[in-house]
């Protein structure tokens, strides 16, 4: 302590006594606040050394996108120019540099206004549109430099600040001359391709018409020419047959029956090129009938196979994949297809065996895929000419038409045919193995497949005695299906067999080259005593009498009809079989001759021989004939009966004639100038026209009915007797035709129902019973909607008809509302006809049916 005492400093020591654990907490008490302060030193020193780092480090990066995005805008090609909201440059690019002529120390801060280019934008309307919707503006500007026009396309951005407040804008400014110039281009290339276009399309339009009127004419010269090959070959023809019914020589029988082959022979290379022809004109319509389709393919299998025999060919016909029986197609067409592969494979094949393999398959609720192969072992086709084998007047090599001869034609026709029909061909062929032709075709299935209800070879043994594996290949599948068990052998080894018991045993005729059969038959009753033995052999290879009693015989090729049959099982009758030869005769009762005397017909034709042919095919009828040379003759004579009150029952009409042909002929007898007695008079067309249409041309003038040249005797006979007996005064209506017979139409099977169901009585009873109440109403239902023009109505109400019809196998009935049905679903309604032979049948069917339900 410092003292002054009289001015006089002087110190005083005091010494305080304390405790030392007092001092220790006073001095750590200053340690910790110096340690404290520190620390807070540190610490803001700390976050001040962050801080500077991260300002460093964000001010460095921002540095480097400054000079990136610098360097991006300077190395673009197009031209950027940043704007502020007072139109003043802050910024520009190298591009802008060099378009604006401008340098970036001299740009900023000048108004866009004082810069040449800038100049020409509305640079305050930029401004104005960008602050009211602060979105990109585009804007193309053009001017003129020298001679050439230079394009620019304008972009303008708002540019915003960190806060999203608009600052300015950028403009970014291309040259799109280039572009501008090649759209230019590509407008003037349009231009001119589109003058080519409109030159070209008039040029095909001028070019169909020619080809449309071209095919006219070639339609009218085929239907000309037609007619010109068919009068000769229908006189030649037709004169044959009359006089084949002389009494002739064996020597001038033989002449005869060679000038009718040969004859034939020609009416089938005309038909082939006249199909052509009308294939190509697309005036070859297809008629639709219901057949057999079993019954059909195997009868044209069997009637070829013949030529194969004879030729030392084996013929295999394979039908178990064939899942339906009566189908609606063209019968006709169909028969020329396969006869056309069948025959091609007779002809090209010198050994080994010809087989025809036939599937079907269901590709909608009534529609089948039909598939037929034709295989056969003969010449075979080279790769390098199949692809031309279905082409016109082609074949596979000079060399074979030469052997073979032939047109080329078959294959092209039945190509266009099967695409006709929804279908196509292939071949497939190995040169010197033969040859596997395929086609398809889509036809309308009435029903599956229905020949027996139970299967006629169940769990029975079968042996099959034959070195041939193709016949062990179609009995195996074709038994198999039918329950049976089969074993197969070769006649040599038939011998292994004997201890077994077996139910029936086919034997193959001709694999027995020892002629030791009766022997094997011996021995293999021995076991098999109740056993069936069934020989199986070529036509004219008849058996040993000794040996036919003991067997049943089978011809091949070996069909499934038959095998059903040969089982002891009757396969039921299916109407209509149409095969493309008819062979019948044509039978008329001692009641039909009766009513045709005192009938009169008139035949009107130019060519004399037509006329004697056309007597000579109803030279079997006691009736009169009148003939007349030309269409003019035949109205006087008309006109002279008509005065004398005398009756003409029919006539028969050609229709080209000189002078009046037989359409103008028939138009004046409808209105009357032949006679008011004779405006209905049935007429039936004889033309030779090969043309499609031409029946339909001969129906809308007026004609009754129709027949095409040669003339058959037969069909000439039908329909004359069908149409005099019509108009004939105080006789009866037409008497309905079916096949070759005159008699009463059949309007249901009963047979047929009552197996569908298998054979329940009541079931059948029941269902007639709701046919005979429901189906007069709906048949009413169908005729109301047909007025009032409703096409979809009809159609249900003809495919609910067509329902009821087949349960009880009204097949006539079935057919003509399935007909509706197709033609409703075109939208069309033209079914007059259909529904005044429906008004007709289903009267009588339902009494029929009510008289057997003993309702009446």
């Amino acid at each position: 302590m410092k003292t002054k005492p009289r001015n006089k400093y002087g110190y005083i020591n005091f010494n305080l006594l304390v405790p030392e654990k007092y001092v220790e907490t006073l001095i750590n008490e200053k340690r910790e606040i110096t340690y404290s302060f520190l620390a807070a030193i540190g610490v803001f020193t700390f976050i001040l050394l962050i801080m500077f780092y991260r300002n460093a480090t964000r001010s460095q990066f921002l540095a480097e996108a400054r000079r990136e995005a610098s360097a991006i805008v300077d190395g673009s090609i197009d031209a950027i120019v940043g704007l502020n909201l007072e139109g003043e440059l802050t910024s520009v690019n190298n591009t802008a540099e060099r378009l604006l002529s401008i340098s970036k120390v001299t740009a900023l801060g000048k108004l866009a206004k004082d810069v040449e280019f800038l100049s020409k934008l509305p640079i305050h309307t930029y401004v104005t549109d960008i602050q009211s919707s602060k979105s990109q503006i585009k804007d193309e500007l053009s001017e003129q430099f020298d001679e050439t026009t230079l394009h620019y396309a304008i972009s303008v951005s708002p540019v915003f600040s960190e806060h999203n407040t608009l600052i300015g804008l950028a403009l970014i400014i291309r040259d799109i001359t280039k572009e501008k110039d090649a759209e230019i281009k590509v407008k003037r290339l349009n231009t001119e391709l589109e003058a080519k276009v409109r030159k070209r399309t008039q040029a095909l339009a001028e070019a169909k018409d020619d080809a449309i009127k071209h095919s006219d004419i070639k339609s009218a010269f085929i239907s000309n020419i037609s007619h010109e090959l068919r009068t000769p070959l229908n006189g030649v023809i037709g004169t044959l047959n009359i006089l084949k019914r002389e009494e002739l020589s064996d020597k001038s029988r033989n002449l005869v029956e060679m000038m009718e082959l040969s004859a034939s022979n020609l009416n089938l290379l005309i038909n082939d090129i006249l199909d052509l022809s009308k294939i190509e004109a697309g005036k070859l319509d297809l008629n639709l009938k219901t057949i057999n389709l079993q019954l059909l393919i195997e009868k044209l299998v069997e009637s070829s196979a013949i030529r194969a025999f004879d030729k030392g060919l084996n013929v295999y016909l394979d039908t178990s994949d064939l899942n339906c029986e009566n189908v609606k197609t063209d019968p006709l067409r169909l028969t020329q297809i396969l006869n056309n592969l069948i025959s091609n494979a007779i002809k090209f094949t010198d050994k080994g065996y010809i087989k025809v393999i036939v599937s079907s398959e269901r590709i909608s609720e009534d529609t089948h895929n039909l598939k037929v192969n034709v295989q056969d072992t003969g010449i075979g086709i080279a790769p390098s000419t199949q692809g031309q084998l279905f082409d016109a007047f082609q074949q596979a090599s000079t060399a074979i038409s030469e052997k073979f001869g032939g047109t080329g034609l078959g294959l092209s026709i039945c190509k266009q045919l099967c695409q006709l029909m929804d279908g196509d061909i292939s071949v497939s062929s190995t040169l010197n193995q033969g040859s596997v032709f395929t086609f398809n075709i889509k036809v309308r299935c009435s029903g599956e497949n229905s020949q027996v209800t139970e299967k006629c070879y169940e769990n029975k043994a079968i042996l099959v005695a034959s070195s041939n594996p193709n016949i062990w290949e179609v009995l195996d599948k074709t038994i198999s299906l039918q329950g049976g068990i089969v074993s197969t052998c070769s006649m040599a080894e038939i011998g292994a067999h004997k201890s077994k018991a077996f139910d029936y045993v086919f034997l193959d005729y001709e694999d027995d080259t020892t002629n030791n059969i009766g022997s094997i038959i011996e021995v293999l009753s021995e076991n098999s005593q109740s056993a069936q033995f069934i020989t199986l052999h070529q036509p004219g290879n008849p058996l040993p009498k000794g040996i036919a009693s003991k067997v049943s015989q089978i011809t091949k090729p070996v069909t499934q009809t038959e095998l059903v049959q040969v089982a002891g099982y009757e396969v039921p009758k299916s109407d209509p079989l149409y095969l493309l030869s008819e062979t019948s005769g044509f039978e008329l009762s001692d009641d039909v001759i009766e009513q045709l005397k005192g009938c009169t017909v008139l035949i009107v034709d130019d060519n004399e021989i037509n006329i004697e042919v056309a007597k000579g095919a109803l030279d079997e009828l006691p009736i009169n004939i009148l003939t007349a040379s030309n269409g003019r003759d035949s109205i006087e004579l008309l006109n002279h009966f008509n005065t004398s009150e005398k009756q003409i029952n029919c006539i028969l009409m050609d229709c080209q004639m000189p002078i009046l042909d037989g359409y103008q002929v028939c138009e004046k007898i409808r209105t009357g100038k032949a006679g008011e007695s004779f405006i209905d008079i049935p007429i039936i067309a004889m033309t030779a026209s090969a043309m499609a249409g031409e029946k339909e041309k001969c129906l809308a003038v007026g004609m009754s009915d129709y027949v095409s040249k040669p003339i058959e005797a037969v069909k000439v006979l039908e329909k004359v007797v069908k149409w005099s007996l019509s108009s004939y005064e105080g006789q009866s209506k037409a008497i309905p035709l079916a096949g070759n017979k005159l008699k009463e139409e059949k309007l249901w099977d009963r047979e047929q129902a009552l197996a569908r169901l298998l054979n329940k009585e009541v079931l059948l009873n029941k269902i007639c019973e709701v046919f005979v109440v429901k189906a007069p109403i709906k048949v009413q239902e169908l005729i109301e909607q047909h007025k009032k023009g409703n096409s979809e109505e009809v159609r249900q109400i003809a495919h609910a008809l067509k329902g009821m019809c087949g349960e009880i196998s009204a097949n006539k009935l079935r057919e003509l509302f399935s007909d509706i049905e197709v033609i409703a679903e075109k939208g069309n309604l033209d079914i007059g006809a259909q529904l005044v032979t429906i008004e007709q049948m289903i009267p009588r069917l339902v009494e029929d049916i009510a008289r057997q339900l003993g309702k009446l």
